[in-house]
């Protein structure tokens, strides 16, 4: 017999040919030589991002109809998009790329076992043919006991519905969501079971979308089999098998997050109240100081339109942040000398296995380490001083760049202060952990060390 290639993958094509020439198949490409009505094929093709390989089952459906032609779908593994086009399209199996030998030989089998065997004059005895139907049987057993344990034990609520959209099936996870059991639910509508009055029309909804064969997801409320309602996000995806054969639904319990967005909206409301309502004048401004927002009183205060106000930038304030940054670094270099004067006497006291750890070479190195950052920090927190006092007006670069190097340099100063003192340093009779807090405090004011290297960046 034939088998009919459309594989545009030269590993994948070369590896099953190899098997397929084995095993007595007659292998052609599909674009040269088509499979042949009325003759027993299989056709093996290849599923791609633009959808050749689903496109071909289907031209190859249609032009070969009833069960003569057997075909094997290729996906790429995890490609859950590609599966679902070509399980759309029809193909009775699938199997994803890279495949190992045991693989190939398996979907074969199942192939030869619906076709025949492709070897001429092939007479299998009657205990080879029950051996070979003996292993395919316990294959798809295997195969159904892996589906039924991923459908009991899924996280989210699943329900199989037939053709005529009544329960065929429901999980666990479905009757601990909406509280009926597999036997009180066999047999019902859907929507009759839990969706709440005035939205018994959303499953006729989900049904017309998921006819041409595409999910539906949308998020909505049904009901517990106690009559409360349920928030949950619901994705319904048609089952074809040949033809439409029902269908499945995912449910998923959202009521938590939709109580944190209500309860997110209320605070949003309540601080636009403040803000609108205050009888001091606010406004709000954007990275470059730019006004993005302000309240009434503010408009009221400065005789002018909201309109007239959003947007004006107010470059006086970035001098005035300027000099604060640079007396936030100011502190922040003192405190690293200071952490550093502590931990250079505590490891010159600190005795262990009958020496002093300051001693030690490694601990030395890390000395110098925290030595050579807080001046470096020093400098340039000078140099910027300086500069702001002179008026320079690349002064509010400096300033970025000085925030970025104190900042981070101030960081590493306060936590190797820690780490060599130890648990010492963490308790609240000792200073050196209060002066690392004060340096996470001081990162915090107006950003941190990442946030003044971005600007800086955008300086130069």
């Amino acid at each position: 017999m034939r088998a009919v290639l459309d594989i545009h993958d030269p590993v994948s094509r070369q590896s099953l040919e190899r098997f397929l020439v084995l095993r007595g198949w007659e292998v052609h490409d599909i674009t040269t030589d088509p499979p042949p009505n009325g003759e027993s094929s299989l056709v093996v093709v290849q599923e791609t991002p633009a959808g050749t390989g689903s496109a071909t089952c289907r031209s190859v459906r249609q032009s070969t109809p009833g069960r003569s032609v057997y075909v094997i779908g290729i996906v790429w593994q995890h490609d859950n998009a590609a599966i679902r086009r070509l399980a759309a399209a029809g193909v009775d199996d699938i199997m994803a790329a890279p495949f190992d030998a045991d693989e190939v030989e398996n979907r074969l089998t199942l192939a030869e076992a619906r076709l025949g065997s492709p070897r001429p004059g092939a007479n299998l005895s009657a205990d080879a043919s029950h051996d070979d139907l003996s292993e395919i049987t316990r294959r798809l057993h295997v195969q159904q006991a892996f589906l039924e344990a991923l459908f009991e034990n899924a996280p989210e609520a699943v329900v199989i519905l037939d053709d005529a959209s009544r329960v065929a099936r429901i999980n666990g996870e479905f009757t601990r969501l909406f509280g009926f059991t597999p036997d009180e639910a066999h047999g019902r509508r859907l929507h009759e079971m839990i969706a709440p009055k005035g939205r018994g029309g959303e499953w006729f909804e989900f049904a017309r979308g998921i006819e041409p064969g595409e999910r539906v997801f949308a998020e909505t409320g049904r009901r517990h089999r106690d009559g409360h309602l349920i928030d949950v996000s619901v994705l319904a995806t048609p089952i074809d098998v040949n033809g439409p054969a029902g269908a499945f639904a995912i449910y998923r319990d959202i009521t938590r997050r939709k109580r944190q967005e209500a309860a997110l909206r209320e605070s949003e409301a309540r601080y636009r109240t403040l803000f609108d309502r205050s009888p001091v004048g606010f406004f709000l401004c954007d990275p470059t100081l730019r006004i993005t927002h302000c309240n009434e009183y503010l408009c009221r205060l400065l005789e002018a339109a909201e309109d007239e106000i959003v947007g004006t930038a107010l470059p006086a304030l970035r001098e005035v942040l300027d000099h604060a940054l640079c007396a936030i670094c100011g502190e922040a270099v003192g405190i690293m000398g200071a952490v550093l004067e502590l931990t250079r006497d505590y490891v010159r006291t600190r005795n262990q296995f009958g020496r002093a750890i300051g001693d030690n070479q490694v601990i030395q190195h890390r000395l110098a380490d925290m030595f050579g950052a807080t001046e470096e920090a020093r400098a340039l927190t000078d140099l910027t001083a300086m500069r702001l006092a002179e008026g320079d007006p690349r002064a509010s670069a400096l300033v970025a760049a000085m925030a970025a190097k104190v900042l981070a340099c101030a960081r590493f100063v306060g936590e190797q202060g820690i780490q060599l003192h130890g648990g010492i340093g963490m308790t609240d009779a000792y200073p050196v952990g209060h002066y690392y807090k004060r340096l996470l405090t001081l990162e915090g004011v107006f950003g941190g060390a990442a946030h003044h290297l971005g600007r800086y960046a955008a300086r130069m």
